[in-house]
């Protein structure tokens, strides 16, 4: 998990430790220190926030600034960042500390004057508080610049981690010193001290991870400079040829320009969200009293929960999106990040908002008592207006990184002085619904309807995409809340022990059953469903670790009990494993289940509903040893042992061959030599330290052919279809080609493809004689095609006649091998006497695996199939159809920069190449270059490979 991904998660984390302590928190602290001594506290704590502003926006700009900067490549550059901005937060530490004192002496006249408002003891109370937290403002100010560090640097994790900690702290002292009797002051004093405890350890640990260098040393810049949004201008022509990083560099004076030009409007917000969050209740508390601030603070206290909601996945992604417009101007991604977050954001806030409305009520009642059900619609009408911008979040991070910021900044400052001017008459008229009201207008105005329409015409956001996604999730929302309505209306939850606690929670226990229910059916889209399936994935994988690990091993392969797995599963039977020890296997198919299976081996599935997830969990974390050959199975326990196998040697790779996250961590990862270890370190990804050159298992029947006569090639004739019989009476009477290309058309791709090709096909294409589309128009235009799709360069009736005949006349067979992924509707009987479907069906009548097949062979056709090196081996012919190279390659990476050239083998280009392949088999055709490549790409020539496994296996605590 990356570090945005744990971020986020230890977001919701924090936020859900928030949401408990603070359902819990509230009434508890409501009840010990009165309605009074709770409205002073909330009244301090708005006055100590509302000082903060000095911090005039800084920290978003230092973050947004080192980002550029690490972007750029220039580390003298975030160095000299580091110091200006610790300069200008001793500077702001200063200035908040003389701000403080002069503000603390008239803090008493300002809240007790009116006579309406706090008493004289409670504003005396109000001032000693506020000198407390002061002390931490003014220390938190220098060392809040490693939060800022740790930010730019995506330390998400570390940084949530030290919030946590810090929340658990700070509540549990005072959750204790309410317990023993103390007031708000003792609980100001907690405060403060935790925070500049967890703060110093933070600045501790970024100082020493990141090596932290604050650089004072100032640089001067021509006088003519100019700064024009993010770049600067001057009339020395010198200056102007230089990039922007080296202009950059010149100076700090035109930087700091640069910093209060962008941060000065990042002050304005805050500025402005200080006026949303703290005015009321100054005015409050100056005109109506204590007691109205408690209300009034325990309504907006649910608009301060969905804020924390919104930003905790937004926050994270600011770095990214100013990656993404530095130095890839992809608004594109932008957009993409914008309405999918914005989707999720919107979902989860607009399940808890109809909660809410729906049971909010209730709630409150049991929480903090009837009295306070003023709270509700303090709440909704601060809530409801709120919930587009908080899910549009990611357009604030979007703004902040084109340095466009400054409209909003003004719109804001427009409707906070509106919203204060409306909220003192509102507030003497309705007291703390009237001051919401105020907000709720403000938020209407400037952050929905203004900042919408700048979003989309100035910056490019793609609003009518949220608006229409949005939209649609809204229409599932509000009957699901209806249905929630109805069912609180059910009589059963105003009696009994239902009319409590347990009845509340019962009540939105089965609110959350609806709306999911609803939400997966009508709202979630893929993406979303993959994240709760993830979600649920490892909530079960944290359940799922309680099960002791046992000696047990869990095999896959694809096929199912085939391959490479197969043969050390075998060797594990053979050797009585099973006795002792549980053998499970992976299963793709259940079809493909042996009817018995020997004593403790069972099956689980790799896909399937959640019974059969579960299923295979729990053995794949019971499992100490892991063997996977074509899925990947992770690990789910350090202490356990991933051994993969493999499927073959690659010539073509494609993403999922080359994306470490999805093949997983692995103890071991065969491969067949050294000559690939560069190729699956570069290009797959591997690190070298897991690779093992030890062949592949299934190819030791192959080396065991390599150099020999084989007797049981004598006496070759003809094999009848209608006449099949095992391997042994095939292989003592036949001499045989095997002919097996990769797919060309998956068996899960849409028919919409054939009809592509189709017309591809009729406007000319059969010109280029491209056998895949001629062989699907002949399936469009015949019941029956002349020939089975996947045979390169047999075209037509007339070819397959003549091929056959050739090989009747050297006393050959053909075994056609299809892909596994073959799409095997192309795929018919063949009506040749000496060519035939060498598939499943086929083995499972001679009784043989297909590397028994393969190893009796005369001769192999292929293409861009592994089975290539696998065969190289036997020391006999190959022949590869690459005809179609340069569109095969189109949608996968080759491995060989020439693949003509660097592989072995006659390279068959049309039919032609094909007869006169079968020629050369007859007559014993040179196999000089096949040979050389055998040494090439294998290190393993003994079929040892088996043996080289195991050893490994038992070298890793596997019991042999």
């Amino acid at each position: 998990m990356n570090q945005r991904k744990a971020g986020a998660l230890l977001s919701y984390v924090y936020l859900t430790l928030t949401l408990c302590v603070g359902l819990v928190y509230t009434p508890f602290s409501i009840r010990l220190l009165g309605d009074s001594e709770y409205g002073v506290f909330a009244v301090a704590i708005s006055a100590i926030s509302f000082m903060m502003i000095l911090d005039m926006g800084f920290n978003q700009t230092m973050i947004r600034y080192v980002a550029r900067y690490k972007a750029l490549g220039d580390n003298e550059g975030v160095d000299r960042l580091n110091g200006l901005f610790l300069t200008f937060y001793l500077v702001i530490a200063a200035i908040a500390l003389v701000a403080g004192a002069v503000l603390s002496f008239f803090i008493e006249d300002i809240f007790a004057a009116t006579g309406t408002g706090f008493t004289a003891v409670e504003a005396f109370r109000l001032k000693i508080i506020f000198v407390i937290l002061l002390i931490n403002l003014v220390l938190s100010f220098p060392l809040g610049i490693y939060a800022s560090i740790l930010n730019a640097n995506e330390g998400f994790v570390f940084l949530k981690l030290v919030n946590i900690v810090n929340f658990v702290l700070m509540y549990g002292g005072m959750t204790v010193a309410l317990f023993l009797g103390g007031k708000a002051i003792v609980l100001a004093i907690i405060t403060t001290t935790v925070s500049l405890l967890t703060k110093t350890v933070q600045a501790i640990y970024v100082q020493r991870k990141y090596k932290v260098r604050f650089l004072f040393k100032r640089k001067t810049l021509p006088k003519d400079i100019e700064l024009n949004n993010d770049n600067m201008i001057s009339k020395n022509k010198d200056f102007e040829k230089l990039s922007l990083s080296e202009k950059i560099k010149m100076t700090d004076r035109a930087l700091i320009k640069e910093i209060f030009g962008f941060s000065f409007f990042i002050f304005l917000n805050i500025l402005i969200d200080q006026l949303y969050a703290n005015t009321d209740k100054f005015i409050l508390g100056a005109i109506k009293g204590s007691v109205v601030v408690t209300v009034y603070t325990v309504g907006v206290t649910f608009q301060q929960y969905f804020e924390q909601f919104s930003t905790s996945i937004s926050g994270v992604f600011l770095p990214r999106i100013t990656k993404l417009i530095t130095t890839e101007k992809d608004m594109t991604k932008v957009n993409e990040i914008f309405v999918r977050i914005g989707r999720i954001q919107f979902i989860m806030l607009g399940f808890l908002m109809s909660g809410f409305v729906v049971f909010g009520k209730k709630f409150i009642t049991l929480w903090v008592g009837a009295d306070k059900l003023g709270a509700y619609g303090i709440a909704l009408v601060v809530i409801i207006p709120g919930l587009i911008p908080l899910s549009q979040n990611i357009g604030i991070s979007v703004i902040r990184a084109l340095n466009k910021h400054r409209f909003r900044s003004i719109v804001y400052i427009i409707i906070a002085v509106i919203n204060v001017a409306l909220s003192i008459p509102l507030a003497y008229k309705f007291g703390g619904f009237g001051a919401a009201c105020a907000t709720g207008f403000g938020t209407f105005l400037g952050q929905i309807l203004t900042m919408n329409w700048f979003y989309y015409k100035k910056i490019g956001l793609d609003i009518p995409g949220y608006w229409k996604e949005t939209l649609k999730i809204t229409a599932v929302i509000v009957p699901v809340a209806f249905v929630g309505w109805g069912i609180s209306l059910i009589p059963i939850w105003n009696s009994g022990a239902l009319s409590g606690w347990f009845g509340f929670l019962l009540l939105c226990f089965i609110y959350l059953i609806v709306f999911f229910v609803a939400g997966w059916m009508f709202i979630f889209n893929k993406y979303e469903r993959n994240l709760i399936s993830e979600m649920i994935k490892k909530i079960l994988l944290l359940l799922i670790k309680i099960i002791p690990m046992k000696e047990d091993v869990l095999f896959e392969s694809n096929p199912d009990f085939s391959d490479n797995a197969r043969v050390i599963y075998d060797e594990l039977i053979k050797r009585e494993y099973n006795k002792k020890h549980r053998i499970y296997w992976a299963i793709h198919d259940e079809k493909n289940v042996p009817e018995e299976l020997p004593y403790n081996v069972q099956t689980v599935n790799v896909y399937g509903g959640v019974s059969k997830k579960i299923k295979r969990y729990i053995a794949q974390a019971r499992c100490k040893y892991i063997i996977d050959s074509n899925s990947y199975i992770h690990k789910f326990r350090s202490k356990q042992i991933r051994l993969h196998l493999g499927h073959g040697m690659p010539i073509k790779f494609l993403p999922e061959y080359t994306n470490y996250n999805e093949i997983g961590k692995c103890d071991g990862y065969v491969i067949c030599g050294d000559y690939w270890k560069d190729i699956y370190t570069e290009k797959a990804h591997i690190p070298e330290d897991e690779l093992l050159t030890f062949g592949y298992p299934r190819n030791d029947i192959l080396a065991a052919v390599y150099g020999k006569d084989n007797p049981t090639y004598n006496d070759s004739t003809a094999y009848r279809k209608n006449n099949p019989g095992s391997l042994k009476a095939i292989h003592k009477k036949e001499k045989f080609i095997i002919w097996m290309p990769t797919y060309r058309q998956h068996k899960n791709e849409k028919q919409d493809d054939e009809d592509d090709m189709s017309k591809k096909y009729e406007a000319g294409f059969e010109k280029e004689n491209r056998w895949e589309l001629l062989a699907m128009a002949q399936l469009r235009k015949k019941k029956k095609p002349v020939m089975p799709y996947g045979m390169p360069e047999i075209e037509n009736a007339k070819q397959l006649d003549e091929l056959d005949k050739k090989l009747g006349k050297y006393g050959l067979m053909l075994y056609f091998r299809p892909h596994p992924a073959q799409d095997m509707r192309y795929i018919t009987e063949l009506d040749p006497m000496n060519i035939r479907i060498a598939d499943d069906e086929f083995l499972g009548k001679c009784g043989a695996s297909l590397y028994e097949l393969i190893s009796y062979s005369q001769a192999l056709i292929t293409d861009y199939s592994s089975v290539y090196f696998d065969y190289l081996l036997t020391g006999r012919p190959i022949g590869l159809t690459i005809r179609d190279e340069a569109s095969f390659f189109e949608k996968c990476e080759c491995v060989f920069d020439d693949l003509e050239n660097d592989l072995a083998g006659e390279k068959l280009k049309s039919f032609e190449d094909v007869m006169f392949f079968v020629d050369g088999v007859a007559s014993n055709i040179n196999t000089d270059d096949i040979d050389e490549a055998r040494e090439k790409f294998h290190d393993t020539l003994d079929g040892t490979s088996t043996a080289q496994v195991l050893e490994w296996l038992a070298a890793h605590g596997l019991a042999l």
